[in-house]
């Protein structure tokens, strides 16, 4: 009998990291390997070609690829001046640009330039466009830190925003404090309207009505006109107390400012847990959310939709309760030991909205995830030292039909832990006519899971399978579907498999990048067979 569990014990990493099985679901290509380029990667894809782009330091390489034969086409590399921080890369009015920062020392001005890229050649062109000169040291701000206000790019003093039609670009930046203290100082932000072609329409520096202490930022917006809204939370004086806070709009346009609030909307006495600016029609705002008809735990009971206008009237609330079964959830294992917890008890892992879709047929699709950092304090002789640990859970996905009413809301189980932002955590979406699916990496023992109370957690940046859920559009069936193990995949181990190098290719493919050790990389491609 010993000899036979020592053999189970040394066979068994390889049973659970064995390749897997084939499957109609799916097909899929590995590249051959090619020399890795180091440092943060944004991808673009565009009739059957992707183009990298890869930012270490001050250079820039641009990689093109065939995504139908994996055969990498060209690579070109480009120095930026001594001292560029690379802010951003977008894709706006189908050309693409690459935006970095750069001090001016002698002046003492942060400034912004931008770079058009040329999908096609794979270059950055030669031109450089300077567009936003601050004469003010910057703020920066831990991007996994924020869900929601400062939109997103790759380096954190300019943050990057679009209307919903993609028609105007925001670019905002916040002034490093000059004073300590929460309550008395006040948040200067900078707001840079800018069109489709990267053309200034209107900017102005604003200071914030509220200081720290009293005021929390949530997100923010730029519509199809171009005017620019801030959501923030007001506390009183005394933000430990119990009392509900009051969530305003801070308006801003070309030519004036106003200040409305969200206090006044009919929410048929339910509180707001948790809101984001999302896609809406022309001449209104939308806000999508979670509240709770609990006042003291702040428990989410579901999720809302808000349209309003423009002056800040409620035009409808519409609320969508979660299925009962949502109180059941079985607790999990925790990362650290075998002992259970129900992550819904725990206030700060509210349900975040990450994305709101309007399909072509006017239904609409909204995706969350829920997010929360837990902060642990220690004390040393050197002084005060905080970590972090970073939490992506349970992701859950809501279908509303052409009438406005929920067809159906179901919740994917998961639990990722780790301690340096997003890496390989949260999750991918692509969705087709018949089927939304997605896509994230989870714990190898979840492959044959049969229930939720069965799931471990995936820790960041350790071996995983990535997983895909796919979801009927009819009634939310979930059907789960191992793509790949990170150990084994033809023969090949593979390592910082990042979900963001996760590229849709269109409703049925996606491709992943990822090192496969000896200075090499490897392109995944995975096509879906429905």
């Amino acid at each position: 009998m010993r000899i036979f569990l020592m053999s189970f014990f040394v066979l068994f990493p390889i049973l659970i990291f064995a390749q897997i099985e084939p499957s109609n679901d799916f097909s899929y290509q590995v590249s051959n390997p090619y020399k890795v380029i180091d440092g943060r990667k944004v991808y673009f894809y565009k009739e059957n070609q992707i183009l990298s782009i890869k930012v270490l330091g001050e250079t820039v390489f641009l990689q093109k690829t065939n995504s139908l034969s994996l055969e990498l086409l060209n690579t070109n590399k480009v120095d930026l001046p001594s001292g560029s921080v690379v802010e951003s890369i977008i894709e706006l009015n189908k050309k693409y640009y690459l935006f970095y920062s750069l001090w001016d020392k002698p002046n003492k001005n942060e400034q912004l330039f931008y770079k058009e890229i040329n999908f096609d050649q794979g270059t950055l062109e030669a031109n450089t466009s300077n567009i936003i000169k601050v004469n003010h040291h910057l703020s920066r701000i831990p991007m996994d830190n924020i869900v929601g206000f400062w939109g997103h790019g790759i380096s954190n003093k300019f943050h990057f925003k679009f209307s919903d039609n993609n028609s105007k670009l925001l670019i905002q930046y916040r002034y490093l404090r000059e004073k300590r203290i929460d309550a008395i100082n006040y948040d200067i932000i900078g707001i840079n309207v800018f069109n489709q072609d990267v053309q200034l329409l209107w900017n102005k520096e604003v200071k914030m009505p509220y200081t720290e202490k009293h005021m929390d930022f949530h997100d923010n917006m730029i519509d199809h006109e171009g005017n620019v809204y801030i959501l923030a939370t007001i506390y009183g004086d005394n933000r430990n107390e119990r009392a509900i806070p009051e969530l305003k709009i801070l308006k801003y346009q070309a030519n004036s400012d106003t200040l409305f609030s969200l206090s006044g909307m009919d929410a048929n006495e339910k509180f707001i847990t948790s809101i984001k600016f999302s896609e809406s029609v022309e001449n209104q705002i939308s806000f999508t959310g979670f509240y709770s008809e609990d006042p003291i735990e702040f428990q989410p009971n579901g999720l809302f939709i808000l349209d309003m206008d423009k002056n800040g009237m409620s035009k409808k609330v519409t609320f969508f309760e979660y299925p009962s079964e949502f109180f059941e959830k079985t607790s999990n294992h925790d990362y650290n030991t075998d002992i259970f917890y129900d992550v819904l008890s725990r206030p700060e892992a509210d349900y975040k909205i990450i994305q709101k879709l309007i399909n072509d047929d006017g239904s609409v699709t909204i995706l969350s995830e829920q997010r929360y950092i837990e902060t642990f304090t220690t004390y040393s002789k050197s002084g005060r030292h905080e970590t972090h640990t970073y939490h992506y859970n349970d992701i859950l996905i809501t279908k509303i039909d052409t009438e406005g009413k929920m067809k159906w809301m179901t919740k994917i189980p998961k639990e990722q832990v780790g301690s340096t932002g997003k890496k390989t955590m949260s999750f991918k979406y692509l969705h087709n006519e018949r089927y939304h699916y997605i896509l994230f990496f989870d714990n190898p023992f979840n492959i044959d899971a049969s229930s939720e109370s069965d799931f471990y957690a995936y820790k960041d940046k350790k071996e995983g399978v990535l997983i895909a859920c796919k979801i009927s559009d009819i009634d939310g069936t979930i059907t789960r579907i191992p793509i790949l193990n990170t150990e084994y995949i033809n023969g090949m181990s593979i390592k910082q498999f990042y979900t963001d190098r996760i590229v849709i290719l269109d409703n049925n493919e996606f491709i992943l990048e990822a090192y496969k050790k000896k200075k090499e990389d490897i392109l995944i491609k995975v096509k879906f067979t429905d």
